[in-house]
């Protein structure tokens, strides 16, 4: 997430706040607030990332049941001659629903 989008999701969390707000409004303690639950939510979607990659390269590279790597884990070069793009995406697809399945899991 950029600086610019941060600083958008706090105003709007802060627009959120101010509207909400039935018995005066501290501009300083919400935006303070709504900064940490910035910082919160891109650590988490980090994470999340980080783990949705894991899974696609695991998938893309190594050998386990029910899955045969397809490129080389170490140097990337692909294992069989006619790799193609429809092998690649059912791997990517692969390591997507076994990330959404660990990310739910530890939801």
């Amino acid at each position: 997430m950029t600086e610019k989008e941060k600083d958008i999701l706090i105003d709007e969390i802060i627009d959120i706040a101010r509207d909400s707000c039935n018995d005066g409004f501290n501009e300083h303690h919400a935006l303070t607030e709504a900064e940490k639950l910035v910082e919160r939510l891109v650590k988490k979607l980090n994470k999340e990332r980080n783990l949705i990659k894991k899974k696609i390269v695991k998938c893309l590279t190594e050998d386990f049941k029910n899955n045969q790597a397809i490129f080389n884990k170490k140097e990337g070069w692909q294992v069989f001659n006619g790799t193609d793009l429809d092998m690649v995406m059912d791997k990517v697809v692969k390591g997507l629903e076994m990330a959404k399945h660990e990310l739910n899991v530890d939801s």
